[in-house]
């Protein structure tokens, strides 16, 4: 991966897919809001949940099913010329968190995120230890044959 950033859903929707060589994008909206983002995308994982680190009624809560597509997906789509885009609405808990998250999986652009400290916990914590099972898992796996 050679690049991650984390946007606003304003700048996301201003982006153009043929500016970048090599990119995939994480689209985070809250349940029911749309996003316009250009159709010509040829990675796009869409994940609708609220921004709460904590059960309320009427809202989406960010849980293991969801991180598992992001997990999933950024490992999919990683190359070495990877740009990952991730945005939300704000581009400040959200975003951040998966960014934030990734980078550290990936060991790409840890400098940079390694200071931030605003971010959703609940959404960083939940791909860090799902990451962490997946690996154990996957270490349980290859021992067992």
């Amino acid at each position: 991966m050679k690049s991650i950033s984390f946007l606003a859903q304003y700048e996301a929707e201003r982006l153009h897919p043929k500016k970048f060589k090599n990119a995939a994008i994480i689209s985070i909206t809250s349940p029911g809001n749309g996003v316009y983002l250009d159709e010509h995308w040829n990675h796009l994982l869409a994940v609708e949940f609220d921004d709460i680190v904590a059960e309320k009624k009427g809202y989406r809560l960010f849980d293991k099913v969801m991180a598992l597509q992001i997990l999933n997906f950024v490992e999919d789509v990683n190359r070495d010329d990877l740009t990952l885009i991730v945005h939300c609405w704000a581009g400040v808990s959200r975003s951040r968190a998966v960014a934030k998250a990734i980078s550290e999986i990936y060991r790409c652009c840890e400098s940079k995120y390694r200071k931030i400290t605003t971010y959703n916990e609940l959404v960083y914590n939940t791909l860090i230890e799902l990451y962490r099972v997946k690996n154990i898992e996957k270490e349980l796996l290859v021992n067992a044959e």
